[in-house]
């Protein structure tokens, strides 16, 4: 029996693109919101001895605002949206294997999709008195994580580590990340803002990586994910913009010893990532009189930063 507790955060914005105007098009916001603290707190139970174990665990996003701000303005800088930090959780599940010096790891994330919510009051007085009274609500999505199975092995060959991994997400309740209105009408249905019909894929993302001791000391560790888009047709009302990203990582780790603690088993770790993503031409199937009907959507973005582990 087992328990861990990992934190991260805040990671800020990974690629940011601006649209030629508001209505032009909606960025795919998903793995992280603007500014997120994350906890995990998981839990092991071995099965089999040393064979066979069954692990859960339970993260926890807190998060500010996300995308409502920018779609609501559009050409007036002074409309804002009060949005207060938010807290959901996703929940985690897993059965890993281990047979010599192979592991094989199986594990399902629940999806994760929150909102903020606004609640206003609108009202027409006439000589003193309310004549309408009309409460609205307004919803926003902050930034997604699909539903994904993931699959891994790994096997060590010497003194080198390798492997495979392959995660399969499911992308069918993922919205637009566009402002949402609920309200009544006068014979009391609710009406909602119509979202665009916009068809998305289920995706498979592969990943491959090596580990490799250059000394007694220094682990290096490099790694390969290729994440297509799930957007099949940028073309349509969604007015979506994503490609698919090619990502490239590179680790290296120093152990530390504390001599006051000999016990703790630490770590540190400097670690880079680079994302290429692939060119796509967008040709607007309604195009907008205040945005280009056709244009090239490219980018690439590095991340960059230190780890420091303890095994309690």
């Amino acid at each position: 029996m087992g328990f861990g507790l990992a934190l991260s955060g805040p990671y800020q914005k990974l690629r940011t693109f601006a649209a030629h105007a508001p209505e032009d098009a909606f960025i795919m916001r998903y793995g992280a919101s603007d500014s997120q603290f994350k906890a995990t707190l998981g839990a092991g139970l071995e099965l089999y001895s040393k064979t066979l174990y069954l692990g859960g665990a339970l993260s926890l996003y807190l998060s500010t605002a996300g995308a409502a701000e920018q779609n609501i303005v559009g050409r007036h800088p002074t409309g804002r949206m009060a949005l207060d930090v938010g807290l959901n959780s996703a929940a985690i599940i897993g059965l890993y294997v281990s047979i010599e010096k192979t592991q094989t790891a199986l594990t399902f994330h629940q999806h994760l999709d929150p909102s903020f919510s606004q609640s206003m009051d609108g009202k027409i007085s006439l000589a003193g008195s309310d004549v309408l009274h009309q409460p609205i609500l307004a919803k926003s999505t902050l930034y997604y994580e699909p539903q994904t199975l993931e699959i891994e092995g790994q096997h060590q060959f010497g003194n080198l580590k390798g492997s495979l991994g392959m995660a399969y997400e499911f992308w069918n309740h993922y919205k637009a990340p566009i402002l949402i209105t609920e309200a009544k009408d006068n014979l009391g249905e609710t009406r909602v803002t119509q979202l665009p019909s916009v068809p998305l894929r289920n995706t498979f993302n592969p990943r491959v990586s090596l580990e490799l001791p250059a000394t007694e000391d220094l682990i290096i560790s490099s790694g390969y994910q290729f994440r297509p888009s799930p957007v099949m047709d940028l073309s349509g009302p969604g007015n979506y913009l994503d490609s698919s990203a090619h990502v490239l990582g590179l680790s290296i780790s120093h152990p530390i010893k504390f001599q006051a603690v000999s016990a703790l088993s630490t770590k540190l770790s400097l670690y880079g990532q680079y994302h290429w993503l692939n060119t796509r031409k967008v040709t607007k199937s309604t195009p907008s009189e205040l945005s280009p009907s056709q244009y090239t959507f490219k980018g690439n973005a590095a991340v960059y930063g230190f780890c420091l582990q303890t095994a309690l």
